[in-house]
């Protein structure tokens, strides 16, 4: 499979964010978020592992397309965003007024 990695800093610098994307099937596979915090509370040495330790690989895998926070000593998953719930049409007034 043929993955790329886009990363970028957040606008206000708080993060470092990036998106895994199949290039083959041209999809979005994972987003991730990694705070400052995470960053600064871990040497560079330590970041894989504290990775491991948080349990990365299973938290994207579980999250799919969701996004994946990494903050300094866990992992959130975001919640779906809901979705919208269909618009009924008003029962029709000849219906009604039939009864």
């Amino acid at each position: 499979m043929g993955c790329s990695v886009h990363d970028q800093e957040d606008a206000d610098g708080v993060a470092q964010l990036y998106q895994i994307f199949d290039e083959t099937a041209g999809k979005l596979l994972h987003r991730l978020t990694v705070s400052r915090g995470f960053l600064t509370d871990h040497a560079e040495s330590e970041i894989v592992s504290s990775l491991q330790e948080l349990s990365l690989l299973a938290c994207l895998r579980l999250a799919g397309e969701r996004r994946v926070i990494v903050r300094s000593q866990m992992i959130e998953i975001e919640e779906p965003a809901p979705r919208p719930r269909p618009v009924r049409d008003p029962p029709d007034r000849q219906s009604t007024e039939a009864r």
